[in-house]
Formats: structure tokens, C-alpha cells, sequence
């Protein structure tokens, strides 16, 4: 059955019913010769007729990574699903019962009316009020439609039960690919962006951080189409590398370009060929790309963006806005160093460390026009190419 939803309102879909079967009875004739109808027994558990108190953890999994800084499907880890939006719903006709959010351990509790129910975990985090903010992670090739997982139906035979849910990864031990359905994947990108909104707003407690798509897709590859001058088009997935953009380009501003939305897009790609990427389970990367989103949020970047390395000789506002990003990463994960798998099924990476004088074995350049030689204290750093900022 599948699971993984792309909706943009209300998705209607089929779903299993897990019933309780009622257990049938005899009958028999009386002496003076009239027939006794069945009885059935009534169930060994009936539903409740009140409300019912549904509880539960949803979940995702994430490789584990090598000490070459691949990605390991065969041994994987459960994590908590963090701060993601939960709506209970009445399996008959999907209309919503109840709405919640996962707690720091990705436990969440409502109360519904009795019956057949859905459990649905959305990849969004969202809160009002102080410290506010609302990411979200869409398909850019299926129209922005935003990511979710749902359970099969249950039947609750008490006033309470526990209905838990866990995203997956999708991966084939033998194919030793990702051929399934990739549930965890936008929830692994939020469990980053929670982690870097948490640095951010314990730094200063109410802040409220604008809202900002995240945008993620199986066919986001670091192909570039011809049309347009090569820029990426987020429709087919050809969007180039990972990248950060602050606000929309329009389709209209030439033959054969597509709109670009204001957002982090998040590479995806793992299809078998030998240029193969998947960033969504890279910390390093998304945290790179928020490090991008708060400097554009809070601060003022000029970055006039394009592609860029360790031995390029950058804009000097191109080069200090890449090596913030990485700075930034490294705060975030609270390491001096940065990591990115790469090939299919992320079995080969790079990492290097950020402190000084450590980037073997990557050529520098050193000076304000460098990404790794800018004056950011004593950190160093790389990124790969990113089309926009």
C-alpha cells in the first residue's frame, strides 16, 4: 500500500480498513416445534461510543555514515520526527478530526470522536505567536505539492489507543539502491532545519524566522537544461546542485524558463548513473543552504551567487557568503567539519575539517576573494557549486 502522499488540499485515497471481525452463532428448535432465529454473540470488544484518546511517535529512518562520509543503508537509525504536523482523520471520507504537532521526542496526543481513523504526518513544522515560523518540504516536480505519510485505517476497540508511524527509506538491499518509496527523506531534511531554528532561536529567544519551501524530489539531479542560458528548472528536476534563492523568478524572462520559487532546493538523485546525488540526508549541506536563508532573512547578502570552489578567485560578497554557509553548518552540528555523500545510494563522500591550514586534498586559495581564505576567524571553508543565492 502506498503511503507516501503529495497533496495540495485534502488527497483523497484508497485505504484497508483494519475491522474487527463479529463471530456468528447457532440456533436450534424448541419442543414445541418453532424455529429459534441465530443469534451472534455481540463482539468480544465493541468500540467505544465516546471519544477516544489516540497517542503514538512518529519516526523517521536515516543511514548511518562511513568514515569516508558515505552513506551506510544496511545499518540505519529511528529518529524522532520533531515539531512535524499530525492530523488525525476519519478514514471514511478523510476529512480532518483533529490537528497536532510532534514534541521534541516525536511523541504527539489528541482526543477524536470514535471510529475508524487515519493517522497522516505532514512534512511541515509549524508555530504561531512568539518565535514563529513555518518550513515546509514540497515536490517542485509535482506541482509544489507538500509531502506526507499516512497509516493504514484502525479501529479503536477501547477509549484509547496507540497508533505510532515511521517514514522509510526506500532502500533496497538487493539493489542496493533507493527503489522504493522514500518516505523518510523530506523528514530527515526537517529534523535538520529544526536543529539549525533551534541554534537560532535559543541565540534569541521569540525570534520569529520568516517563512520559507523547502523543495525536494527523487528527480532533483545536478543536470542543468539547455534551454534558458542553463539555469535550473525546478519542473524537471534539472536544478544543478543544491542552492538557496531569496526570492521568485518569474518564467517570463525568457524562452524555455521555467519559475524558479523563493526557497531551498535540495538535491535528490540516486537513479543508478555515475553522477548520482542525494542531499537530503547530508546535515552539512542543509544546513548550509539555511545558513543562506537566515543571511538573506536577518542580514544583507549581495552575493551575486554562481558556481565556486576552493581555488576559484570569487566576487568578494560571493566568497564571504559561501564561507558563512559553511561556517554557519558547522555551528549548527556543532563540528569543525563538513561532509557530503555523493554516487548512488550516497556510497561515496568527502568530508573535510574547517579549522586552519587542514584542506588537503583540495587546492586553495587563499585571500578576501576566497570562499576558505576569507577573514571568518580560523575556519576554512567549501562548498560545491550553488546556481543561486
Amino acid at each position: 500500500m502506498e503511503r507516501m502522499r503529495r497533496f495540495a488540499g485534502a488527497a483523497a485515497c484508497g485505504l484497508i480498513a483494519l475491522g474487527l471481525a463479529a463471530c456468528g452463532g447457532g440456533g436450534g428448535g424448541s419442543s414445541g416445534g418453532t424455529i429459534t432465529p441465530p443469534t451472534s454473540p455481540p463482539p468480544a470488544n465493541p468500540p467505544p461510543s465516546g471519544n477516544v484518546a489516540v497517542s503514538g511517535k512518529i519516526t523517521f529512518d536515516r543511514p548511518t555514515r562511513t568514515t569516508s562520509s558515505a552513506l551506510n543503508f544496511d545499518v540505519t537509525e529511528r529518529l524522532p520526527a520533531r515539531g512535524v504536523t499530525v492530523e488525525l482523520l476519519r478514514s471514511s471520507d478523510l476529512s480532518v478530526l483533529a490537528t497536532t504537532v510532534t514534541d521534541g521526542q516525536g511523541d504527539y496526543s489528541a482526543t477524536v470522536p470514535s471510529g475508524s481513523l487515519v493517522l497522516r504526518a505532514k512534512a511541515q513544522m509549524r508555530r504561531t505567536g512568539s518565535a514563529s515560523y513555518d518550513f515546509e518540504v514540497r515536490d517542485n516536480t509535482a506541482g509544489n505539492a507538500l509531502y506526507a505519510i499516512d497509516s493504514q485505517a484502525v479501529s479503536p476497540s477501547s477509549s484509547s489507543v496507540t497508533v505510532n508511524l515511521n517514514a522509510r527509506t526506500g532502500y533496497s538491499a538487493s539493489t542496493r539502491n533507493l527503489t522504493g518509496q522514500r518516505e523518510s527523506a523530506p523528514f530527515a531534511i526537517l529534523d535538520m532545519i529544526w536543529r539549525a531554528k533551534e541554534l537560532v532561536q535559543q541565540a534569541e529567544p521569540g525570534l520569529a524566522l520568516p517563512a520559507v519551501d523547502v523543495f525536494w524530489s527523487a528527480r532533483n539531479s545536478n543536470a542543468l537544461p539547455a534551454a534558458c542560458f542553463g539555469d535550473p528548472n525546478p519542473q524537471t528536476g534539472e536544478i544543478g546542485t543544491s542552492f538557496y534563492i531569496g526570492g521568485d523568478v518569474s518564467a517570463a524572462r525568457g524562452p524555455g524558463c521555467a519559475t524558479i520559487s523563493r526557497g531551498i532546493y535540495v538535491l535528490g538523485d540516486s537513479s543508478g548513473d555515475l553522477g548520482d546525488d542525494l542531499d537530503e540526508f547530508d546535515p552539512s549541506v542543509i544546513a548550509h543552504e539555511f545558513g543562506h536563508y537566515y543571511e538573506d532573512a536577518f542580514s544583507r547578502s549581495d552575493s551575486m551567487g554562481g558556481p565556486h570552489s576552493l581555488s576559484s578567485r570569487l566576487d568578494m560578497t560571493l566568497a564571504f557568503s559561501e564561507g558563512w554557509g559553511n561556517a554557519f553548518q558547522g555551528f549548527v552540528l556543532d563540528e569543525g567539519f563538513y561532509r557530503d555523500a555523493v554516487g548512488t545510494a550516497g556510497r561515496s563522500g568527502f568530508g573535510f575539517t574547517l579549522e586552519a591550514d587542514a584542506t588537503r586534498p583540495f587546492v586553495e586559495s587563499v585571500g578576501f576573494y576566497s570562499e576558505n581564505g576569507f577573514p571568518l576567524g580560523r575556519l576554512r571553508f567549501r562548498e560545491r557549486g550553488r546556481r543561486q543565492c
